[in-house]
């Protein structure tokens, strides 16, 4: 909560540090019943070129994530908050594979 409160103030500085030590992480924070929260402060704060490394590290398992009770959400938030043709392609790209999957998934869907 500490960090999501550093994110809420808005500084860019802080946002930059704190997205520089976790963004090696996003992955297993997505899928973190607390971590999954941070991500989703984040992707509501960062810069459009943070968004899209955070987009890039998790692409390759966007579906995997989508199907953990708790990633879901963090991939819901991603979602919302994509800027451009190409973030949208990139996770149509990575999710397009798995989509059966996902529909018949509690979690996916």
């Amino acid at each position: 909560r500490f960090l999501q409160r550093l994110f809420d103030e808005g500084d860019p500085a802080v946002i930059e540090v704190v997205f520089n030590e976790i963004i090696d992480h996003a992955e297993e924070l997505m899928v973190d019943p607390f971590g999954n929260y941070l991500v989703q402060k984040l992707l509501e704060c960062c810069s459009t070129e943070q968004r899209r490394e955070v987009l890039e590290r998790v692409a390759p398992s966007l579906v995997s994530i989508s199907l953990n009770m708790h990633g879901t959400r963090a991939v819901q938030k991603l979602v919302e908050t994509l800027e451009g043709d190409d973030q949208v392609e990139l996770v149509v790209n990575s999710l397009k594979d798995g989509v059966v999957t996902l529909i018949k998934d509690l979690n996916g869907n």
